[in-house]
């Protein structure tokens, strides 16, 4: 039996000050926190705020998540993920202000994947944009990290497949998912995490 332990998982949350969006944001993490005092980690799966070639909007929104995960999550540990709106307009060079490298340490995030341990499971958070454009040092990393008995929890802002996806948005799928799914299935201790266009997800 799976080790067991609660997160709060996020994503797509595309911060910005329209439509009362912070203020509502509070109100989510409040209302998620008062209904489950037992979680113990965030899971932010991307598109935190959406990539934007404007440095200074980009830095604003960025300090706007910061506070509200200050103010609101105090406590617990946060582990973010790169999604697709990182990426938007995203720079040749990958140390620009925009840039991947920019986005990761915004985020807080030691690499652009990483994996780290919680409660005896071992996550694995993906750059699955990446992944989709042929980076065969992650790929070779994914495959040393998911070779033991211990459970892991793939972190991932495109879903390796979804049901929802196919039917809704068939492109906001990993591309090589096929190849990620014969690849998961060959590992029984190896759970997936959001759908990108459905909240119906399966428990880890």
């Amino acid at each position: 039996m799976n080790p067991v332990l609660t997160a709060i998982h996020v994503t797509d949350i595309h911060l910005h000050r329209g439509w009362d969006v912070p203020a509502r944001l509070r109100a989510a993490f409040r209302h998620i926190r008062q209904r489950h005092p037992q979680a113990t980690l965030v899971l932010n799966t991307g598109d935190t705020i959406g990539g934007l070639a404007d440095r200074e909007l980009t830095l604003r929104r960025y300090r706007l998540w910061d506070e509200i995960v200050a103010a609101e999550l105090a406590g617990l540990t946060v582990h973010n993920t790169l999604g697709n709106h990182e990426m938007d307009w995203l720079p040749a060079d990958p140390d620009a202000p925009t840039g991947i490298q920019a986005m990761v340490r915004m985020l807080k995030m030691p690499n652009r994947y990483y994996a780290f341990e919680q409660a005896g499971w071992r996550f694995l958070a993906l750059d699955g944009w990446a992944l989709d454009k042929g980076d065969p040092a992650q790929l070779e990393w994914l495959h040393r990290e998911i070779a033991g008995s211990k459970p892991v929890a793939i972190l991932c802002h495109h879903p390796i497949w979804s049901m929802a996806t196919v039917t809704v948005y068939p492109g906001d799928m990993l591309k090589s998912y096929k190849a990620m799914g014969e690849l998961f299935g060959r590992h029984l201790n190896v759970r997936l995490d959001q759908e990108h266009t459905s909240e119906l997800q399966s428990p880890y």
